[in-house]
């Protein structure tokens, strides 16, 4: 039986023998990144800050040890690379030897992940990311209806996996203008030992 809640509050509807486990949200203090494993990790850097304008945080690898022990993947090491924009992390992952499935996973199948990124210029992204291989579906979407009424909406798709959403909002859907492509914040297209220096790596991109 479902114990029904006023519209607005945190929870719109609960079971009525898991009231007790509501305060349970509270063991949850944040979401510390999403991941993405990526074919190559300097290409990954390359589209993510210079052309997306996200801001290098840290680098770090990991043997073949704690890639098992944290991942459950045998016989592979972990380059990475931790950027941010605002508060929002994003950790890209390059795994050696890469383990591609028979087939690229679809969005419709349970259990698939994908980021969504609000952008200013839809088209200046879609051809950032289409340079390292993300192609998009189809053409963006315009929605009619609904809260995000104006937005043009595309997911693309990554050559190894992986699916980005783009929400265009009303005020930025069209193609802009020069001075609204993103800005290249602090990345360089290849790691080395200077930019991981921020802070000591740790296991499995913890923050």
């Amino acid at each position: 039986m479902l114990a029904e809640r006023p519209r607005g509050s945190r929870f719109v509807a609960v079971r009525a023998a898991d009231t007790d486990r509501v305060s349970s949200a509270s063991l949850v203090a944040d979401v510390a990144h999403a991941g993405l494993t990526v074919p190559d990790l300097d290409d990954a850097l390359s589209m993510w800050c210079d052309g997306l304008g996200f801001t290098l945080e840290r680098t770090f690898t990991l043997d073949d040890a704690v890639t098992w022990g944290t991942t459950g993947v045998r016989g592979a090491t972990i380059r990475a690379a931790t950027v941010t924009l605002g508060p929002h992390r994003v950790e890209l992952l390059q795994y050696d030897p890469l383990a591609y499935g028979h087939e690229p996973t679809s969005p419709g199948q349970a259990g698939v992940v994908h980021i969504a990124l609000t952008v200013r210029d839809l088209d200046a992204v879609i051809d950032v990311c289409g340079r390292p291989g993300w192609r998009p579906v189809g053409a963006p979407h315009l929605m009619t209806s609904g809260p995000r009424s104006g937005t043009r909406i595309i997911y693309l798709d990554g050559t190894g996996g992986g699916h980005l959403e783009l929400l265009a909002p009303p005020t930025a859907a069209g193609a802009g203008s020069s001075s609204s492509t993103p800005t290249t914040r602090g990345c360089s297209p290849s790691i080395g030992a200077t930019a991981s220096s921020p802070r000591a790596p740790t296991p499995f991109g913890c923050t």
